[in-house]
């Protein structure tokens, strides 16, 4: 019997607060278009006068590290923030119609101290007295900012809040023009239900975001959707068109030079070929992308791929190999935070005992799962894993047991 597993890599930015030092207002460079370095844990910040009702819209183009732009009214007041789940590539958005006239603050910076170095590009992209449009795009980013906020949470309510916030934002973004945040608005609703283990939606509003990211001329953002849509076209059993997004993934990868996008893409192919119980030909792919994930400092990268190499182990009759790799992914995807996937290795790790005999570690990893799942409220997940607690129960011969878990 078919039973999903995590493959995805899409790496989504958790929004941290942070108390930043900066100049005196006075002593800030005025916001004009500028390339400058920045370092993990750095700050810049930049000041422009805005009349009441002036729009402002700046773009922060990063280039190698993971950027989050500030916006602050004469009087200190935060009045926006952006983090899109782009990860070290892509825009960051300034958006703002002032309220007041007055000297305003932008700040960017890294809330990683352990981050590399890495680049951005800032420029003012329009500057005017704000239109009803113009109002409607500050309010489509504050909105999608919601909506971060609220899917980095994990949990199933968490998620349907976060796909309503995205679903206001979209066509607000559209009617701007915005077409990139338009697209990530779109993959970040496909990205929600695909966390609620509800593919076939989520590959729905995968295939709208694709002419959008084609459109927006953002490579990076095409590969991961091409990746995405493959890995659901993998859920429905419809292996050529899964391989083939696949593959148009790693090339886009290789021309633009993106190691760990094309990485995730082979990890991807490598989880093809273990459904279609190829383990050894999933085995080659998962060891091209293994050492990319770990030389580039991906975490989740890494423990899935490491979870999925302890599947294919498993399912070769290597059960204490898979152990091994299966024992190695849980504690990166606990530094990483996926509690999703963190689940998924506990059932994984629950399997490989019971198929070693071994029911205590067995039962005990599942039930580890099972508390996780009841936080992030997983059901189709909770119901593979209490399936499984009830195999356990009927190998011990107690069917009575099986049967109240299986019934569940």
């Amino acid at each position: 019997m078919w039973k999903p597993r995590p493959h995805f890599c899409f790496p989504l930015a958790a929004i941290l607060l942070l108390t930043i030092p900066t100049l005196a207002q006075n002593d800030l460079p005025t916001l004009s278009s500028v390339t400058r370095e920045l370092k993990g844990g750095e700050s810049h910040s930049y000041r422009i006068v805005l009349s009441s009702g002036q729009f402002l819209h700046a773009l922060v183009e990063q280039q190698g590290i993971d950027l989050i732009t500030s916006v602050f009214a004469p009087d200190g007041k935060k009045l926006s923030e952006s983090d899109s789940p782009n990860d070290i590539w892509g825009s960051e958005a300034v958006l703002v119609v002032a309220p007041t006239a007055g000297e305003y603050r932008v700040d960017v910076y890294s809330s990683d101290k352990r981050a590399r170095a890495g680049h951005y590009r800032i420029q003012v992209v329009t500057l005017r007295e704000a239109t009803q449009v113009d109002k409607d795009h500050v309010e489509a980013q504050r909105s999608f900012n919601e909506g971060i906020n609220l899917s980095v949470q994990q949990t199933a309510t968490a998620q349907q809040s976060a796909m309503e916030k995205f679903r206001q934002a979209a066509p607000r973004f559209h009617a701007a023009g915005d077409t990139y945040r338009e697209a990530l608005s779109l993959s970040s609703i496909a990205t929600s239900y695909r966390n609620l283990n509800q593919f076939r939606q989520a590959l729905e509003f995968y295939n709208q975001t694709l002419p959008l990211a084609i459109a927006a001329g953002d490579r990076r953002l095409e590969i991961v959707v091409e990746t995405n849509i493959g890995g659901m076209l993998d859920v429905f059993g419809d292996v050529g068109k899964a391989l083939q997004h696949q593959q148009r993934a790693i090339e886009l990868a290789r021309e633009i030079g993106s190691r760990g996008q094309e990485a995730s893409a082979l990890s991807n192919i490598g989880k093809i070929y273990n459904d279609l119980a190829d383990w050894q030909k999933a085995l080659e792919f998962y060891a091209q992308a293994l050492p990319v994930f770990r030389a580039a400092g991906l975490k989740l990268n890494e423990a899935l791929t490491l979870n999925n190499i302890g599947i294919a182990y498993s399912q070769t009759g290597e059960q204490q190999k898979a152990l091994e790799y299966l024992e190695q992914a849980l504690p990166l995807m606990r530094t990483a935070g996926n509690k999703i996937n963190e689940a998924y290795t506990l059932l994984n790790i629950c399997r490989t005992y019971r198929r070693l005999n071994d029911y205590k570690n067995a039962l005990d990893h599942c039930n580890q799962a099972r508390a996780i799942q009841k936080e992030t409220g997983s059901n189709a997940q909770a119901a593979e894993t209490l399936d499984e607690i009830g195999v356990i129960y009927s190998a011990q011969d107690q069917p009575d047991k099986a049967a109240e878990y299986h019934e569940q």
